[in-house]
């Protein structure tokens, strides 16, 4: 399970084993992703590497139950504001540069 308070949001966690050699995913899913069969399928398919799940709504169930009356590691995320810092006085003579690009 993965928190963040300040937003009030959460997502379960899953890591995704593929056996056709793929390596492992690990995705998020909100709480509407596990509901339905039909929403766990949809979300695998958009989260994962093909993930599918074709099971019914007892299957989905049993897995369900399984995953949330379990003890689930809890995990608090930091909501993280990138900011730059104001470029720094110029000359009159200096030209601005591209990333990547040196000025002359």
């Amino acid at each position: 399970m993965e928190r963040d308070e300040i937003m009030e949001e959460q997502r379960y966690v899953f890591q995704i084993n593929y056996s056709n050699g793929n390596p492992s995913d690990i995705i998020g899913l909100e709480g509407t992703n596990i509901t339905s069969p039909d929403a766990f399928h949809k979300s695998l398919l958009n989260k994962s590497r093909g993930g599918t799940f074709d099971g019914e709504v007892r299957q989905l169930k049993i897995l369900r139950d399984r995953w949330l009356n379990s003890k689930m590691r809890t995990v608090t995320s930091i909501p993280f504001i990138a900011t730059t810092a104001a470029p720094a006085h110029t000359s009159s003579r200096s030209q601005p540069t591209t990333m990547g690009a040196k000025s002359s």
